[in-house]
This record gives C-alpha cells, sequence and structure tokens, in this order.
C-alpha cells in the first residue's frame, strides 16, 4: 500500500467520521467501535436547537451524506482502490478581478491540473465497462455477495435520492419521513466499512484523537 495513499485515505476517513458525527444521525461508540443510530427525537431537538430551527435537519442530512462519502473514499484508498483522478481546473484568480473574469468567460483562463475524488455517484455506478468503486472495494475486502449489494444500493439511494436533491434545492420536511434508513440501512453499511479499516474498527478512535 501506498503511504501516500494510506494517509490520504486516512484523512478521509477521519474527515468523514467527523461530519457524520456532526450530522447527529449517528454517534461514534468509542467502548463498541461502531456507529450507533440516535433516537429521533435526540436528533430533533439537536437540530432545532443547536443547528438552525428551520433549515437544521437540512444542514445534517447534508453533512451525513458528506461523512459518508468521504469514509467510503477512504475506505478505497485504504484498500488499493484508488478512486482519484487527473483533473483541469481554474486556476485561483489574481488581480485585477474584472480582467480575469473576462479570460473565464472567453475560455482564456488558466488552469491547473488537480486530483480530482469524483462525486458521491461515481463510488457506487460503474465507470463504462469497469466496475464501480465499491464493487472493486468489496472483491478486495472479499466480502459476501449480499453485503455488496447492499453497501452498493445504500450508496446508490444516498447519492441518487438523498444527496443529489438535498444539495440542489430545499424541499420542506423531506428527510423526516427516510429518518428510519439511517438504523436499518445506512448505519449497517457505515460499520461494515469501518470493520475494515486497517487493524479493525477500533483504530478510528486513535486516529480521531489523533486527527491534527
Amino acid at each position: 500500500m501506498a503511504s501516500e495513499a494510506y494517509t490520504t485515505g486516512r484523512l478521509q476517513v477521519v474527515a468523514g467520521a467527523s461530519l457524520l458525527g456532526y450530522s447527529k444521525l449517528v454517534s461514534w461508540d468509542r467502548n463498541r467501535s461502531q456507529f450507533d443510530s440516535v433516537s429521533h427525537d435526540v436528533f430533533t431537538e439537536f437540530w432545532r436547537s443547536d443547528v438552525h430551527p428551520v433549515f437544521g435537519r437540512l444542514i445534517c442530512w447534508i453533512a451525513f451524506a458528506a461523512g459518508a462519502e468521504f469514509l467510503a473514499k477512504g475506505l478505497c484508498l485504504l484498500n488499493g482502490v484508488d478512486i482519484r483522478r487527473n483533473h483541469a481546473v481554474l486556476q485561483y484568480p489574481s488581480q485585477p478581478l474584472h480582467r480575469w473574469a473576462q479570460d473565464v468567460i472567453a475560455g482564456r483562463a488558466s488552469k491547473v491540473r488537480v486530483l480530482h475524488f469524483g462525486e458521491l455517484g461515481g463510488l457506487c455506478y460503474p465507470r463504462g465497462q469497469s466496475p464501480s468503486a465499491l464493487e472493486l472495494l468489496s472483491s478486495n475486502l472479499g466480502l459476501p455477495k449480499a453485503d455488496q449489494d447492499m453497501l452498493i444500493a445504500a450508496y446508490r439511494l444516498l447519492a441518487g435520492a438523498i444527496r443529489n436533491r438535498d444539495a440542489h434545492a430545499y424541499r420542506p420536511n423531506e428527510r423526516d419521513a427516510h429518518f428510519w434508513l439511517v438504523n436499518d440501512l445506512f448505519t449497517p453499511c457505515l460499520n461494515l466499512l469501518v470493520a475494515h479499516l486497517p487493524t479493525g474498527s477500533p483504530v478510528l478512535t486513535s486516529w480521531i484523537d489523533g486527527a491534527e
């Protein structure tokens, strides 16, 4: 395993776990080394009082989806599935900004090549004739077919029906009816992933403690 991929994968995992914890849809149990879902009442009290009285639930679900994405990407990198691709992006602007903006519109602006980690959907859908990243990860981990199917299906649902909708428009009370999925579907998949961290799930606690 390449040292750079290991370090980057570890960072993605810790960032993902932090976002998942912030969402308050799940919590990390340090004693049992697993994610636990929270009760509906606890979650509702948190987002209303500590995040935002109207849009708190939306913010928490966005954090949850981002955390699940980072976690899966980290597991991929830690287990020999490099999901990164070289990608050209606009170079950060310098003064004068009005001239830079004109260059962007005219297609003259400078670009730089960076490593792009891809989208959430890129983890769970095949790329052309190539298997998806989560298929490759499942193969590398030797997951049973039932676990592989559940993992990929959960991430497809998260990518298409939850994350993709929440990230682009606000729909009142959209997620309340889906709260049960956290306990029944997403939390088992998160625990399936962390169970395959190097040396097992307990290492996540020490990684979180040593995040700085």
